[in-house]
């Protein structure tokens, strides 16, 4: 991945030209790539809104918020980079009213000083992101596939990031991070690795003076995506262009052309060329069928196909096909073709080949949910695809006093009330799985008679594949 300084020409004190590495004139402390208005759109006037509330509480001098739906319920929730008490606080939007309920989801490295949201590792599921200042690292905290807990793991990058940015840096479909480091001067890329959870290190290049901030978006239309960062103390931004080659090579194949006619025997010729965008890599390899002037395959009647590849050194690949009718030569004006007698020949019976029915997608459906009296047995009834492990618990909002320790899968604020885990060869129909009340659940003391305990069920399928949650709620009359 290769990225090229925007420079735009400034002068000395001397009075000389000088290339600079940054936008000048341009003072931010922070970088956001914004909405371009469509033409003839008319301005509604500016937005009112309602007076504020505060929410909480964080860690310890929160520097940085990010917006997105962590829970995978539909609804916004918030994730700040506490700066003071090197963690991270997630805010879960509350069901019902504008309420949310403050959880840890981590701690990161010394000083963390921004936050980001996104799906890190493939699984689906929102992961976040922390660039740690004073650690030079970034704290990558990875969404757990059952309850609302988060694995963390550090990567390093240059001296003092103070921002960090996802997005798919290299066309891979895979998101990488970027962080703008504030007493390097340098933009760090981590590059997702094409298997497994790793990121690779590189510089994307160097900034002005202090950056504070770094962004990602496509600044000039080629479809790559660029990083800006906000210089604080060269009153500045840096753009830094994105040279990657993300296009494979235009083939043009100029004989046969498509839908073309051959007599059998007829001497032709293959031409076809590879070409490689003005500033790709250029073009490692471009093969035909046949190699470009050679003779075309028209020995055998029917239709044919002639296909040409080309890579470039960037390792991006394009294939092109068309196709061509070879046809018998014509009989002489006057003379009938001669008629000949096929021979007999006898073929024993071919035992039918057994069908094998294609095996269905992996799926995970929930019925209904129920609970015993005075909630000792909570059982969900469910139908899978096929054979493998199902995973559930049921937990319920943590009481103000409640006994026994809290468990680690349960999520901000709420214990296991009961859990249960199965592990079957076949799965018939709808099959019930029973929950047994925990330890935290029995010792838990409840106001109300009766309590709605949120159920998640993972399914993990035994032939391979992500696993499946799914999410119900049941009421549990406990008194």
């Amino acid at each position: 991945m290769h990225f090229r300084d925007r420079r735009a020409p400034t002068r000395s004190r001397a009075g000389t030209a000088r290339p600079a590495h940054r936008l000048a004139g341009v003072a931010a402390a922070a970088v956001a790539v914004g909405l371009t208005v469509p033409a003839g759109a008319t301005a509604a006037g500016p937005p009112s809104f309602a007076a504020g509330g505060g929410f909480g509480p964080t860690g310890i001098q929160p520097y940085s918020v990010a917006i997105g739906d962590l829970t995978g319920d539909g609804r916004p929730d918030l994730a700040t980079a506490d700066r003071d008490s090197g963690s991270v606080t997630v805010l879960t939007k509350d069901a019902t009213g504008g309420g949310y309920t403050a959880s840890t989801a981590g701690t990161t490295g010394v000083r963390p000083s921004s936050v980001a949201i996104g799906d890190l590792n493939g699984d689906g599921r929102p992961d976040l992101a922390a660039a740690n200042l004073n650690s030079s690292s970034v704290t990558v905290l990875s969404k757990n596939a059952i309850g609302d807990g988060y694995t963390p793991s550090t990567l390093g990058t240059d001296r003092g990031p103070a921002s960090v940015a996802i997005g798919d840096l290299n066309g891979d479909g895979r998101p990488d991070l970027a962080t703008a480091n504030d007493p390097s001067a340098t933009v760090t890329v981590l590059t997702k690795d094409a298997t497994g959870d790793g990121f690779t290190r590189s510089t994307a290049g160097s900034t002005g003076d202090r950056p504070l901030s770094v962004a990602i978006g496509d600044l000039d239309g080629d479809r790559a995506p660029d990083l800006v960062t906000a210089d604080f103390s060269a009153n500045a931004v840096t753009v830094l262009r994105n040279t990657t080659d993300v296009t494979a090579p235009a083939i043009t194949i100029d004989a046969p052309t498509d839908g073309a006619t051959y007599v059998q025997g007829q001497a032709a010729t293959a031409a076809y060329r590879c070409v490689e965008e003005a500033a790709g890599s250029g073009a490692a390899s471009c093969v035909g069928t046949v190699p470009d002037g050679a003779a075309l395959p028209t020995d055998t009647p029917g239709p044919q196909a002639f296909s040409v590849t080309s890579t470039d050194t960037a390792g991006n690949t394009a294939t092109r096909t068309v196709r061509y009718t070879v046809t018998p030569p014509a009989a002489p004006a006057g003379t009938a073709p001669p008629t000949t007698t096929p021979p007999t020949i006898l073929v024993p019976p071919t035992a039918p080949t057994p069908t094998t029915a294609p095996a269905p997608s992996p799926f995970l459906r929930l019925g209904r949910a129920s609970s015993s009296r005075r909630g000792a047995l909570v059982t969900v009834k469910l139908q899978t695809s096929g054979p493998g492990t199902v995973e559930a618990v049921a937990t319920h909002t943590r009481p103000r006093r409640t006994a026994g320790s809290r468990a680690l899968t349960a999520g901000p604020g709420r214990i296991v009330y009961a859990a249960a885990k199965a592990r079957r060869r076949q799965f018939a129909g709808t099959q019930p799985l029973r929950l047994r009340r925990t330890a935290a659940g029995r010792a838990a003391r409840f106001t109300a008679r009766t309590i709605t305990l949120r159920v998640v069920t993972v399914f993990t399928p035994e032939r391979g594949g992500k696993p499946i949650r799914r999410t119900t709620n049941v009421r549990a009359r406990v008194r």
